[in-house]
């Protein structure tokens, strides 16, 4: 997008995640004035667009047409590439209308089958770390005032249950890990409301912690620390395009800095996020308690930059505890740079309860900026064989089975294996079983079946298949030849033979 751009910064009002545009919100620093106008000068920052960022995949759901959202730069594509159920539904205009945050005005909802999915497929997905952001505005869209309630899944695995209010939107953001390069997001009705989603946006990402440990996947949280009022913030400038929770812990008080601040140290933190920071009011410690009552395992990273142009005399210097234990030595800043601190190799269990102690030499007080909590998440099913992925794939495409349920990996969750298949739920799922009888297939017989190599029964009886039966399917190691291979021989016989003899009657 040409032109330049201003900082936005997106404010909850009362607490509750209703997005309005807000300018100057420092106003309680030593230099208000100088401070509104660095948030109005031409910055130039990067577009969050797919031309630009690659890699990056904004989907609007329930919109026919893709368009760039010109208030954020970000292109937003329509989901109808991506998922072939549903139905495109627009929310109540009271509850929508907002140019910024224009995605949210429409939805996809899903009042048939009990699974529905999006295709997710990434050019460079393999082996490789994204963040996936799904958003829920419900907005009154069906008239019924009455909120629904469902689960999330990342292919065979609950991601979340959608807890939602009436006119407030609500995000969920996880780090997930991509095996390969095609993954599946499904929306499960649980019979407390129809499913729906707003938005689903993907962003490339970097594991961020080095404990010899590479987790599917973990939930995420970012604070941006130094504002008077709680709300959330997206910077053109950050190339992970975090929504930022602005916070300021009790007793603590926000500085800032209307100068640049070097983000060489900081783990790809965005020079908006650095030059805002809190200090403790009136002592040397500074103190944040997180309570958990999950026993859920914890990774946290924690930024620091000075933007306080003390006196040369005067020493800033502090150490870290979470939980009683140390995890850093003695802190020192210099000014306008940045450093990181992570919890090292392992993780935090349970209740989490951060201190920042200035050490006894220090004469002024420790002060953070920003902070990201990843929540650990236990994602251990399998999917199904990618072979078999494939081969079912391509007879779905070959014959234009509209089946409800087929939709997301074949096999897994148990509970939702696609009908007329048959898995084993080993180390990694195989099907082993296909039932399409009377399931309107027309056409030769595709030899995509023989690349079901664990396949032990096939049943095609009742359709309008033509041709011979495939020699290789008599190679596939598993299948019964005689209560399969037989069967489906003689229903192609029968039917090339009725066939002639209707048309030597006439």
């Amino acid at each position: 997008m040409a032109g330049s751009h201003k900082l936005f910064i997106l404010q909850l009002h009362n607490l509750l995640p209703i997005f309005i545009v807000v300018f100057g919100i420092w106003s309680s620093w030593d230099n208000p004035k100088t401070l509104t106008e660095a948030m109005e000068e031409e910055v130039g920052r990067r577009e969050l667009s797919t031309d630009n960022n690659p890699g990056f995949i904004s989907i609007d759901c329930g919109v026919d047409e893709d368009y760039l959202n010109n208030k954020t730069g970000i292109y937003y594509k329509s989901d109808k590439d991506f998922i072939n159920t549903g139905e495109n539904r627009k929310i109540l205009s009271r509850y929508g209308g907002n140019e910024l945050w224009r995605e949210d005005d429409t939805l996809r909802s899903f009042a048939e089958g009990k699974r529905n999915c999006y295709t997710l497929k990434l050019e460079q997905g393999q082996n490789n770390y994204y963040a996936i952001r799904a958003s829920f505005l419900y907005g009154n869209y069906d008239g019924k005032d009455k909120i629904p309630r469902f689960d999330l899944y990342l292919g065979a695995d609950r991601w979340t249950t959608v807890e939602l209010s009436l006119n407030l939107p609500k995000f969920y953001e996880i780090l997930y890990f991509f095996s390969a390069d095609t993954e599946y997001l499904c929306l499960v009705n649980t019979g407390s409301g129809i499913p729906f989603i707003s938005t689903l946006e993907l962003r490339p990402s970097k594991y961020p912690f080095y404990d010899g440990i590479n987790h599917v996947a973990l939930h995420r949280w970012v604070y941006d620390l130094g504002f008077d009022s709680n709300g959330t913030a997206r910077y053109r400038d950050d190339v992970y395009d975090r929504i930022w929770h602005l916070r300021r812990f009790p007793g603590s008080v926000p500085i800032g800095t209307a100068l640049n601040v070097s983000t060489q140290g900081s783990n790809g933190i965005p020079v908006e996020v650095l030059r805002t920071a809190i200090k403790p009011d009136n002592s040397f410690s500074l103190n944040y308690s997180r309570s958990d009552s999950s026993d859920s395992q914890y990774h946290l990273l924690l930024h620091f930059a000075e933007v306080e142009d003390v006196a040369q005399n005067q020493l800033r210097e502090f150490s870290i505890y979470v939980n009683g234990l140390k995890i850093s030595e003695r802190i020192r800043l210099q000014y306008l740079n940045s450093t990181s601190v992570s919890t090292g190799n392992g993780t935090i269990r349970g209740d989490i309860n951060i201190t920042l102690d200035a050490t006894p030499e220090s004469d002024l007080p420790p002060i953070l900026n920003a902070m990201e909590f990843y929540e650990v998440l236990h994602f251990s099913s399998s999917a199904t064989d990618q072979f078999d992925v494939n081969a079912i794939m391509a007879i779905k495409q070959t014959y234009n089975i509209t089946k409800d349920d087929w939709q997301g990996d074949p096999c897994l969750p148990q509970d939702y294996t696609w009908s007329g298949l048959g898995c084993t739920f080993s180390t990694t799922p195989r099907i082993i079983s296909l039932n399409l009888s009377a399931s309107k297939l027309i056409g030769e017989i595709s030899s995509s079946f023989s690349d079901l190599q664990a396949l032990e029964s096939l049943d095609l009886s009742n359709n309008e298949l033509s041709g011979q039966v495939p020699e290789v399917l008599a190679q596939l190691p598993n299948l019964n030849i005689h209560s399969n291979f037989l069967i489906l021989a003689f229903h192609l016989w029968y039917k090339k033979e009725h066939h002639a003899m209707r048309t030597n009657d006439l």
